[in-house]
């Protein structure tokens, strides 16, 4: 009897060890995983801009698919992937949307980051309900480990024809792609969305940020010398500030309203951004302009302003190679 029990504790500690040495090759995989991952993310499509969306719980970047263009203002907390030739005003159903190509993205923010557990319940509360009423009943999902974290791939199919192609991930920004079917542009997105901090470009995000905060702040302050002072040489050029100030005086009912900047495309040495001049009133519409910085003396310095009335010389927004 007492061999037999040694026999069985030798067996039960070796099952523990090998389950053990098991899981720390798994962890160990998983890591090298997550930095391959990164390293992907980073280099891949160096063609495209790139999307930087702000936000303390979104901000994240992504490759923009060429020939797409970054709609931000029909729902917060939405982008819009839409493709070039397609009119948004359009796209007034689920089903347009998605027939038309449209990729979305949304960040999960109810749910924390690297929380593994916390976005398969999302998966299964929230995301699976929602395309079950708006695509179909019929839907796969699997389940599995994108680098370090939890990923869910959910397809939906109707009448023997996909309808709907969801991926929602975890780690340092959770959130959720969805499009019509597994497309190319699709792909691009999800394989090089990333948190702005494992980006290549956090350094210049970090800079270009507070410099859209000040030129906002000094449009509606009226701060139009310091603005223009720190303006690029070629602004300087195209603009003298009696031009910029009469285009702030023609804009003034707009400029008193809050401004958005949900995001914005940084290519090269330049960055391009709506300005969102929010409603006054309840059942109002919002006013678009957009801002135009540079890389100059490698500081980001405004190159080009427009305003919802009137607009300063600007240049146009970084072309796609």
């Amino acid at each position: 009897m007492n061999k037999l029990f040694r026999s069985l504790l030798v067996l039960v500690v070796l099952a523990v060890i090998a389950t053990g040495g098991y899981l720390a090759w798994q962890k160990s995989q998983r890591e090298k995983n997550q930095v391959q991952l990164l390293k992907t993310a980073n280099e891949s499509y160096l063609d495209d801009q790139r999307y930087i969306s702000f936000g303390t719980d979104s901000d994240y970047t992504f490759a923009v698919p060429k020939s797409y263009t970054v709609s931000e203002s029909s729902t917060p907390g939405v982008k819009f992937l839409i493709p070039g030739g397609v009119d948004s005003t359009t796209l007034d159903s689920p089903e347009k949307t998605f027939d038309a190509s449209v990729v979305a993205i949304e960040a999960i923010s109810n749910v924390k980051p690297f929380d593994n557990k916390a976005i398969k319940n999302h998966v299964k509360n929230t995301v699976l309900p929602e395309v079950k009423k708006t695509a179909s009943e019929d839907i796969k999902t699997v389940y599995a480990y994108t680098g370090k974290y939890r990923s869910a791939t959910i397809t939906a199919t109707k009448d023997g024809r996909q309808v709907r192609q969801v991926f929602v991930y975890g780690g340092a920004r959770p959130y959720m792609a969805v499009s019509g079917t597994k497309s190319d542009a699709f792909l691009e997105v999800i394989n090089t969305l990333i948190s702005v901090n494992d980006s290549n470009i956090k350094d210049d995000t970090a800079l270009i940020k507070p410099v859209v905060t000040a030129t906002i702040t000094f449009l509606k302050e009226g701060k139009l010398q310091q603005l223009y002072d720190s303006a690029s040489s070629e602004f300087k050029k195209k603009a003298s500030l009696n031009q910029l100030t009469s285009a702030v005086n023609d804009s003034k009912n707009d400029l008193s309203r809050d401004v958005l900047v949900p995001g914005g495309n940084i290519a090269g040495n330049q960055f391009f951004c709506t300005l969102s001049f929010q409603p006054i009133e309840k059942d109002g519409k919002s006013t678009l302009g957009s801002l135009n910085l540079i890389k100059e003396d490698n500081q980001w310095k405004l190159q080009g302003l427009t305003l919802p009335t009137s607009s300063t010389p600007s240049t146009p927004t970084p072309k796609k190679k």
